[in-house]
């Protein structure tokens, strides 16, 4: 057999690959194809080679089945199988579909559920896929927070990351008239309103009596706005809960003025709906600067408090001696996360445990020491957990608290890192029981239950 040469072996291989076009003599068995797109300009392939741009018209085709495929940038491909017959042209007129992107909404806080042109689509953080290209609607609704509506443009198989801050809802009351400075409401609500993720909600005391008569409630049951209550009743609770149901709002703030040592008060009282301690933030103005001052500094810790959990020292824990209004923030903030660190929950705990929820304050402490990745975490919940346990007198589960802390996290400490040492702390307790004769086993000395031999 003859050897082929080289050139001639690479001329039938390259033969084998390309589809059957004849040469333009007109042999038998041929036919015709004509394709269009719409939008035109796509480029055409029959059996992977090229034939150029649509509209076209491609002659001298061998009859047999070919793969027929439209190509344009920024629409998804299109293939399909046709058969070529003897003497007959084929027309294909193809009609090509957007290519499709994505866009991913975030948003903080995160859990707010997310609408795309009207259609409920997830909830955030979320990818949205098989979005087509040019613009669209997105919006946004989380409970106490207000909406957001916005417009996105999406280029054809392309993607973006859309990324929200949304805004609490803030009921802000004006209880009497501030007289000094004059100004002092107007500059209270300037200050208020200018805090980034904070929308106001201005609102009179007639119109929150108006709201309570709707609801067959006393109007003069909002009194306790005026009072500056300390701590609220189960009624006045009640009812701010419903003042803040009605506004779809999470907190509220009531601005009042008292004189008290021959100086005008102007009180920031803080009310959120789970909680039965308002935060009350005083600033005596002697002068017409000591407002902006004061203002500026609550201004300060409140946007301190409200920043990500990413941007606070691992493990820090709000005081549950604290007298400022970080309570009431973490007992509406905190559940809004899905996955709140260590020092969140016993912050959380910490809350519950100034209200008086003893059962939540322990759930709290629970679910910190379980998510811990410390030892100084655990520590830290094990000595929160035992004072909620002296409160309810459990008195033995207090005493276990405090022993396994000392045992097994002796370098945990409380309020941050580099707060004091709960070791110590929880010693003093255990020696402090055992002298009132509550304990008759001396808990802090070595033994192999923790108990003296």
């Amino acid at each position: 057999m003859k050897k082929l040469s080289a050139i001639a072996a690479c001329i039938l291989l390259l033969s084998s690959c390309a589809p059957a076009f004849a040469d333009a003599s007109g042999t038998a068995g041929e036919g015709v194809l004509v394709c269009s797109s719409d939008p035109p300009g796509a480029n055409v392939f029959l059996g992977g080679v090229s034939l150029g741009e649509a509209p076209l018209r491609k002659e001298h085709i061998k009859t047999g089945t070919y793969s027929v495929a439209f190509r344009k940038r920024g629409y998804e491909d299109s293939t399909e199988k046709i058969t070529i017959k003897k003497d007959v042209t084929l027309t294909i007129d193809e009609k090509l579909a957007q290519a499709r992107g994505s866009i991913t909404v975030q948003s903080q806080p995160g859990g707010a559920a997310v609408y795309l042109d009207g259609v409920e689509s997830g909830v955030t953080p979320v990818t949205l896929s098989q979005v087509s290209g040019g613009p669209h609607r997105i919006a946004l609704t989380k409970e106490y927070f207000e909406p957001e509506d916005m417009r996105e443009t999406l280029k054809a198989g392309g993607s973006r990351t859309v990324r929200v801050r949304l805004k609490r809802r803030l009921l802000f009351l004006t209880v009497g008239t501030l007289s000094v400075p004059p100004s002092a409401a107007q500059e209270v609500q300037g200050a208020i309103g200018g805090l980034e993720g904070v929308h106001l909600i201005p609102a009179s005391i007639g119109k929150l009596q108006d709201i309570l008569r709707s609801r067959e409630l006393d109007p003069s049951s909002i009194e306790f706005l005026e009072s500056g209550k300390r701590r609220l009743s189960l009624e006045d609770s009640a009812v701010l809960s419903s003042l803040l149901e009605q506004e779809r709002a999470q907190l509220a703030l009531a601005v009042s003025e008292r004189q008290a040592g021959g100086a005008n008060i102007v009180s920031l009282s803080l009310y959120g709906a789970r909680s039965y301690i308002p935060d009350i933030f005083d600033i005596p103005c002697k002068n017409d600067s000591d407002l902006a001052a004061g203002l500026k500094k609550f201004v300060g810790q409140w946007e301190a408090q409200d920043t990500p959990s990413s941007g606070k020292p691992s493990y820090a824990e709000a005081a549950p001696e604290d007298s400022g209004y970080l309570f009431n923030l973490a007992l509406t903030r905190i559940p809004e996360k899905g996955h709140p660190d260590c020092g969140e929950l016993i912050t959380l705990g910490n809350a519950y445990f100034r209200t008086g929820d003893y059962t939540d304050a322990l759930g709290a402490y629970g679910k910190a020491a379980s998510r811990a990745g410390g030892g100084i975490c655990r520590g830290t919940a094990l000595y929160r957990m035992a004072e909620v346990y002296e409160r309810m007198s459990l008195w033995t589960n207090a005493a276990c608290s405090y022993r396994e802390l000392c045992l097994l996290y002796p370098d945990a400490t409380l309020i941050s890192p580099a707060g004091p040492k709960a070791a110590p702390l929880a010693k003093a307790r255990l020696k402090n029981l055992y002298n009132l004769g509550i304990l008759k086993e001396r808990w802090w000395q070595d033994g192999n239950d923790g108990r003296a031999q």
